[in-house]
């Protein structure tokens, strides 16, 4: 592959990168000003009840372009392409079959017209599936080199910011599990899963815009894939 060809693979890779990053951090602020501007209402109680607001259409928009993109992305070795291949799937189901509705008897929504009960169980499903995995990618994946004996201060830098998104995530569903126990859920603090998805959602965007290098870039562009492995050189 000539250097032309090997410079517009990575500039490809690391937007379709940041594009996952600015998906990620922008999807809880829109939803939230926006419904609470188109028409003025209150806030809800997650980012997913935004589905049954005026927000609709951009939550299901962002969640299933972050999906595709997931989907799409090829990593540096068969388990990077499988983990974000299997949550770029986990986000379209998200998108794709809504939370449960505020209604007091069962009603079908989304497009596969389900009972809410039941659309609401694969919407919850796929939620905790898609952030156990996106912090696990964050925390040992991204913090992957093929060479740590050339590791540059970059990378290590940004290895120390990958494993503290990926911590923040993992914490994030820790409370939310604790204030979902029994003896616990009345004392639950107001917009709890709304604060924990926005938590998970900002520290997954700011992990993506790193592995993007639109935060502590390396000044050389070094990730070009090692010769014969038709992938991006883990950065």
């Amino acid at each position: 592959m000539s250097d032309p060809e090997n410079s517009s693979l990575v500039i490809s890779y690391m937007t379709l990168r940041k594009m996952v990053g600015y998906l990620g951090i922008l999807l809880p602020v829109l939803v939230v000003i926006g419904g609470e501007l188109i028409p003025a209402g209150e806030i809800r109680d997650s980012v997913s009840a935004y589905y049954y607001s005026s927000m609709r259409d951009l939550f299901v928009g962002s969640l299933c372009m972050v999906g595709v993109f997931l989907y799409s992305y090829r990593g540096y070795d068969w388990l990077d392409d499988f983990l974000t291949s299997l949550s770029g799937l986990l986000a379209l189901g998200v998108a794709l079959f809504p939370t449960r509705s505020e209604e007091k008897v069962p009603v079908a929504v989304g497009i596969f017209q389900l009972n809410d009960f039941v659309s609401g169980f694969i919407h919850y499903t796929c939620a905790v599936l898609l952030f156990v995995l996106l912090a696990s990618i964050s925390t040992f994946l991204f913090t992957k080199t093929a060479d740590p004996q050339a590791m540059t201060k970059q990378k290590k830098a940004r290895n120390h910011f990958y494993r503290i998104c990926g911590g923040i995530m993992f914490a994030a569903m820790l409370v939310c599990g604790v204030f979902c126990l029994p003896v616990l859920k009345n004392a639950a603090p107001p917009h709890l899963i709304l604060g924990v998805e926005t938590s998970c959602l900002w520290a997954f965007g700011i992990s993506w815009l790193i592995k993007g290098e639109a935060l502590l870039g390396d000044e050389v562009a070094a990730g070009l894939a090692p010769s014969g492995t038709g992938g991006p050189a883990v950065t």
